[in-house]
Formats: structure tokens, sequence, C-alpha cells
């Protein structure tokens, strides 16, 4: 049986992590200081010890190390800088609440920028060095699939496309009077029966079963042998029905349950530190503009027409429940109507085309945010009966309420801002909001807040 070198390499990367953690502090220490002991020192010390002993809690919260062959070099990247972000909020709360002394907050930053440098090309180093390893034939699995059926083709064309994961393919095999729709590029199939002394006879390590070309019966069996001599047993279930979802299963005790949409901010950690940035994001646009701007607007809309500065609006927020959302008044106070703004919408004032246009008139909405009713980044509230309608249309639009709404979303920075009455456009905002909603990473949320401003600067030939 070939050697497995699992546990070499989850082994490697705690090591290589800790030591760069432990490298980056020393090094920028001494340089510093001009010192090569000073890192040695009792105050140094005692950081060497939390920074590794947070450093294991971080990990171990986000799974930092459950790697396996498959996993995508993005994944592996996120994971480790989920965990980056959390040990350096578990680094900062015990400075604050024991009181650390800190003899330098600017030293500490550029201790931890390094550390995060090294990191990351240590890391994605190794990655790729064990792809070429495995393309070259090395750090191999020898594995077998029983079925002939579509979804063991799909199986075998995966290991077939993918030889930097390492896997050796060495047949198929199926259940007696299954029918054999292999082509001649995978050639004939070997009955089950020979499987297990075919695997005895070359070292099998894996062996892949499709559910639907294989009885019960013959998967119990398989997987009885399997344990018996140290061969990995795994299911191909089909899912074909559910292409294009990403799938999860869970167990409630011993019972499968299949998620078939993924969904970060159901973790409570997530939406913890999705919370931290909105409020940290919030008081600081707060801070900057708005002791400045809101007279100045202020003094602008009652200039330009009468009515009040802010425009206070019933919207559908998370989970379906209504909240107040805050604008600064765009439109002339006299026009009372639900419609959306269109081009050239006779409503608008002058002075309320510049705010529309600049996006000025959803600064306000930062104090929704802080209030806890919207994030910065999100799928856009809807008024309630948009929220109504378009939810007896549109198959999926109120999968957009499972998170908080946001001032800006990536719907808006891909082109589908402003009205959307036809319904096929708000199709292409919907299909956005939800693949937001399965991909959300705080890299995400930041990566659209800059497009959001890239935007406003270029101007959006759909903001009206």
């Amino acid at each position: 049986m070939a050697p497995r070198y699992s546990r070499f390499f989850r082994t490697a990367n705690i090591v290589g992590d800790l030591f760069l953690l432990n490298f980056a502090f020393y090094l920028v220490n001494s340089i510093w200081y001009n010192d090569l002991t000073v890192s040695f020192s009792s105050h140094y010390l005692k950081q060497f010890v939390y920074i590794n002993l947070f450093w294991g809690v971080a990990a171990s919260i986000n799974s930092t190390y459950d790697m396996f062959r498959v996993m995508r070099i993005e994944k592996a990247l996120v994971m480790l800088i989920r965990t980056q972000l959390l040990h350096l909020l578990l680094c900062f709360a015990f400075i604050v609440i024991f009181k650390e002394k800190i003899l330098s907050y600017r030293l500490y930053s550029i201790k931890y920028a390094a550390f995060v440098v090294l990191v990351f090309s240590w890391r994605i180093g190794f990655i790729y060095s064990l792809k070429f390893i495995r393309k070259m034939g090395l750090n191999f699995r020898n594995i077998i699939i029983i079925g002939t059926g579509p979804v063991a083709l799909e199986g075998f064309d995966f290991f077939s496309r993918h030889p930097e994961h390492g896997y050796r393919f060495l047949g198929f095999f199926r259940e007696h009077g299954e029918q054999n729709v292999l082509n001649k590029k995978t050639a004939e199939a070997l009955s089950i029966k020979e499987a297990e002394q075919f695997c005895l006879e070359n070292d099998i390590d894996e062996i892949y079963c499709s559910m639907s070309d294989v009885k019960p019966e013959s998967i119990k069996r398989l997987m009885q042998f399997c344990d018996d001599n140290l061969i990995r047993f795994k299911l191909l279930p089909d899912f074909r029905g559910f292409m294009g979802k990403r799938l999860e299963i869970n167990f409630y005790d011993y019972i499968p349950v299949l998620t078939p949409r993924k969904e970060p901010l159901e973790n409570p950690l997530n939406r913890f530190l999705k919370r931290i940035f909105d409020i940290f994001f919030s008081l600081l646009i707060i801070v900057l503009f708005f002791p400045w701007l809101f007279p100045l607007v202020a003094l602008l809309i009652k200039l330009s027409s009468k009515g009040p500065v802010f425009f206070v609006q019933w919207r559908t927020g998370i989970n379906k429940k209504p909240f107040r959302c805050f604008k600064f008044r765009s439109m002339r106070a006299d026009f009372v109507s639900n419609a959306q703004a269109s081009i050239n919408d006779p409503r608008v004032t002058p002075i309320g085309r510049f705010l529309r246009a600049s996006s000025i008139d959803e600064m306000p909405q930062f104090l929704n945010v802080l209030l806890g009713n919207m994030s910065v980044v999100g799928p856009r509230p809807h008024m309630i009966q948009h929220t109504d309608k378009y939810a007896q249309i549109i198959s999926g639009f109120m999968v957009r309420h499972f998170v908080k709404p946001g001032i800006t979303g990536l719907a808006q920075v891909s082109g589908f801002r402003g009205q959307t009455a036809d319904p096929e456009l708000m199709r292409g905002r919907i299909e956005r909001d939800i693949w937001y909603i399965e991909n959300w990473s705080i890299l995400f949320d930041v990566k659209i807040i800059l497009l959001t401003l890239i935007k406003i600067f270029k101007g959006d030939e759909n903001a009206h």
C-alpha cells in the first residue's frame, strides 16, 4: 500500500506556521532595536507565549489544518486569512483586557505584517510544490471505481483531469447484470466479485462506489472488506438534479441531511466578524464625513425644495422584518409615490440628482448599520410592496432576506443598480445577491466596497 503523507503534510504546515510567526516577531524585534537578544527579555518572552497560544486557539476554531487532497488553494488561503484575523483579534483583546504593556503599536503592526507576508509565501509555495510533486507521479493513491453509470464516469473524468491531486486510477468494476456503458477510452469493467482480489494484489488505497449503480448489500460487503484491509471506502451519490448547488451534508444523530445552499453567515463567528467590520467601517465614515457633510447637504436640500432633510421609508430587512431606512431626501416632498426612480424623473430635485448620482443620498444608512438594521455590504433593501410583488414572480427572490440588507452589494457593482422594472433585470440582481450570500467573506466585502468607490468616481449610468 502506498505511504500516506497526510499527517506529515499537516504537521509540516503547523510547524511552518508557528516557526514563521515566531521568526517574524524575533526578526523585526532584532532589526528594530538592532539587538539580536532583545526578544529574550521578559516582556517579549511573555508576548511569544500568548501569540503562540492564541494561534493554536484560532487555528482550532477555524479548522485551519483540516486539509485534504482536493481542497482548492483559494479555500486554503481563505481559511488562513480567517485564522489570522481571529488571532489578531484575540491578541488585541488580551492586550486591552489585561492591560498588557505594548512598547510600540507601530512595531507590533510591522511584526504582524511580516508574519502575514511570510506565512502566505510559505503556504502558497508548499501547496504548489505538493501539486507539482503529485503531477510527477509521487505521493499518489491507487483507486478504483465501482459502477459504470454517469456518476461513476464523472468521477473518472475528475481524476483524469486533475493529476495534481495525486490519484492513480486502476480500473472500473460493476455489479453483476449492470449495463456496461463505458466507452473505448475507459475500457471494459471487471465484475464486482473480482474487486476484492484486485485490491489486495494492486495495493488499492481508496474505493469510490457509485451508489446508483450498486446494490445496498454489495456496498455493505465492500465497506466491510475495506475496513478489514485498511482501504478507505467513499460513496459517490447521485446529485445531478442539484447541479450548480454547493451541497453540504450534516448528521442529525445518524441521519444524513443535505443542505443545497452554503451560507457562510450562518456561522456565528462569521456573523460576529461581519458585525465588527460593519461597526468599525461605519464609525470611520461617520467620524470623517458626517460633521461637515451632513450640515452642508442639509442646507442644500432645504434651499432646493420645501420639506424634511431626511427621507424615511419602511423597507424589508433580514428574515423579512420591516425597518425604517434612512436617506437624504432627493425628491420633492409634495410628490407621494412608491414607484422606483427613473431617468429624468420629475420628482427628483436638482440637488437630488447630484445626491443620487454620487450616492451621497445613501450616507444616512450608516446609521442603520450602527442600529443593526443593515450591513455595509449586502442585498439592497426593497420597499415592502416591491418585496411582495417580486416574491410572487421571481423564484428564489426571498433567499436574499437570509442576511441583512446592505448599503451597497454585488448586484449594484455588477451593473444592476437603479430601476429594475424589467423582471429579467431583477432576476439578474437576485442571482448576484444569492451568489454573494453563498460566497461571503470579509475580503469579498472589502472588494465590493472598493468597486463601489470606483463606480462612484467614474460615474454610474444606472444611478438616477
